[in-house]
């Protein structure tokens, strides 16, 4: 992993409007770029910034990260499980975000959008792009990199947009992993008023220094009931700000498409063929635990996976039991992909 340079110059927390004006990124000698095709909602070309990790030749799972975030923000603790246990683990930035493309020039919504129910309204209208050319990016990526089945998991807004994937390419998705996400719809029950007041804040300056500190405040409040590890927060946030400037305009596309998305409730309870896992915190104050059990009461036949102390992060204590539980649903859904063996051949008569 690369160390963040702390004499980088300071970076600007929101990107300008201007498509003509770059960015100050530098990749990481991990990150990949593909084009992935067309956003049918925009028109624009996607390109995708991604990461790989184990054996080809093994089953893929492909892990899609929450809001404003980035390939960087999974632990790599977490992905070396992952592929240790027999997976090909592919993981990407989202559109927005880090070094995959940025939809500069595009029509964004103001911060409070984020604490308004998806009902609510500012007079913005629909948004530039939405969930589902957001899964279209990652179902892409897979086809560019010849892949044409897979295990998905997704966290927060990566979690629902796994869910539009399996809901618009059922025959692709080996299984489904959906962690601390919900179904969209006026039935999701929302963040608590302190996590609303909570987004409403911002770093004390542009400064790399405040930006660093205000993420490692944020991540403090995810933790549920576990204890933040302060030196790994700071140092992915000093990674991943150094890797790439964060677009306020960017992460206000992301929230715009979360809250302006329809119910997915009808064709998640309609989804069959696709084993199923929700896993969930009884501590997150981002998205309650009652989504996880509005989830687990959709889907028909999910296996619903909960843990009393943890939040709206994946604690470093819990990886080994997720990745045992998303191992056991590859087996369900690897079988149920395997080629019919061929038909056994007709016992000859003794002459």
């Amino acid at each position: 992993m690369a160390t963040p340079n702390p004499t980088n110059p300071p970076l600007t927390s929101t990107a300008p409007s201007d498509p003509s004006v770059k960015r100050n990124t530098r990749p990481l000698p991990d990150d990949k770029f593909v084009k992935v095709g067309r956003c049918a909602s925009t028109g624009r070309e996607i390109s995708i910034c991604y990461r790989t990790f184990g054996n080809p030749k093994d089953p893929c799972l492909l892990l899609v990260m929450g809001l404003g975030g980035t390939s960087w923000h999974w632990k790599v603790d977490f992905i070396q499980g992952l592929a240790g246990s027999g997976f090909y683990v592919v993981c990407y930035d989202n559109r927005d975000v880090g070094l995959s493309t940025h939809l500069d020039g595009c029509p964004t919504v103001f911060i409070a959008r984020m604490v308004l129910p998806s009902w609510a309204s500012l007079g913005e209208g629909q948004p530039p792009y939405t969930l589902y050319d957001m899964a279209e990016d990652g179902m892409n990526l897979l086809t560019a990199l010849g892949i044409e089945k897979a295990h998905i998991l997704g966290t927060s807004m990566g979690g629902m947009i796994v869910q539009c994937m399996a809901l618009r390419h059922p025959e692709r998705v080996k299984s489904l992993t959906i962690v601390y996400s919900h179904s969209g719809g006026p039935k999701v029950k929302p963040q608590t008023f302190k996590m609303s007041l909570a987004m409403l804040r911002e770093p004390a300056s542009n400064s790399l220094e405040d930006q660093v500190n205000f993420k490692v405040q944020m991540a403090a409040l995810y933790t549920g009931d576990y204890e933040l590890d302060e030196a790994a927060a700071r140092t992915t946030a000093q990674l991943t700000l150094s890797r790439c400037p964060e677009d306020g305009d960017g992460v206000l596309r992301q929230i715009w498409a979360v809250q302006r998305a329809e119910s997915r409730e009808d064709g998640l309870r309609q989804l069959r063929g696709i084993p199923t896992l929700i896993v969930h915190g009884m501590a997150d104050t981002m998205v309650p635990f009652e989504n996880g059990l509005q989830l687990a009461r959709l889907v028909d036949g999910s296996k619903l996976v909960s843990f009393a102390r943890m939040g709206h992060s994946l604690p470093k204590d819990l990886y080994d039991d997720i990745v045992a539980e998303v191992v056991l649903q590859r087996e369900r859904g690897e079988a149920m992909h395997a080629p019919a063996s061929a038909a056994a051949e007709p016992v000859k008569s003794a002459e």
